[in-house]
């Protein structure tokens, strides 16, 4: 009896070290699972904020891009306000020296004239004597003509630092300055960004405006 008890209390004991040892690796499996559990979660959180990063970003890149096209439209306006600038300073220079050529002309012919009226002095009644008076006469008046011309070219092509566009005396903007704003409302500057473009192109062209409209003028031209 006493032997059957005996190995009913070791096979107790094999049974107890056995749910023991089993007790203890599923403690450790469940550490196991919990390590695991919180390694997913970091990864977890890295990717939300890997994912949120990337979205910081496209909205970055987007905005970029939107200043970028807005740069570009503005580059591309300048661009083409300065070639018409140029044109126009290239057509006053054309006619700065065709005005001086004819100046030239005008001289000899001139000259050329008061020579034959010198030598005609002395037939003045002789038939001719008027029409030759009277060619010197024109001759004149087109070399003063001419004059005016050129003194009105070189006043444009002179490189002065202030850009006349408001007229004091008469308390308004000029012609020029009216027709400019026009051209740039046709295409499609914002009312508020017409003086800013003047004054950059001004810039440019190294010219300091003397007024510049507000956008309330604008509204009125």
């Amino acid at each position: 009896m006493s032997t059957a008890k005996f190995g009913q209390e070791t096979k107790l004991k094999t049974v107890n070290f056995k749910l023991s040892d089993r007790r203890e690796k599923v403690k450790q499996i469940s550490e196991k699972n919990k390590q695991l559990k919180r390694k997913l979660d970091r990864s977890f959180n890295r990717e939300d904020e890997k994912s949120t990063k990337i979205q910081k970003y496209e909205l970055e890149i987007n905005s970029l891009k939107r200043e970028l096209k807005k740069k570009t439209t503005e580059t591309t306006l300048l661009k083409n306000i300065l070639d018409n600038a140029k044109k126009k300073s290239t057509k006053y220079t054309n006619l700065y020296y065709e005005s001086k050529r004819t100046e030239i002309k005008l001289n000899k012919e001139l000259k050329s004239t008061s020579i034959e009226i010198s030598n005609a002095k002395s037939a003045l009644q002789e038939k001719g004597t008027v029409n030759k008076l009277n060619k010197d006469r024109k001759l004149n008046e087109e070399l003063k003509e001419c004059h005016t011309s050129i003194e009105y070219l070189e006043s444009l092509l002179q490189d002065t630092p202030e850009l006349i566009l408001y007229d004091e005396d008469l308390k308004k903007f000029n012609t020029k300055t009216i027709e400019c704003v026009i051209n740039l409302s046709d295409l499609k500057v914002p009312i508020e960004k017409i003086s800013p473009v003047i004054k950059q192109i001004a810039d440019i062209c190294g010219k300091i405006p003397n007024n510049l409209p507000s956008t309330r003028t604008i509204e009125i031209l």
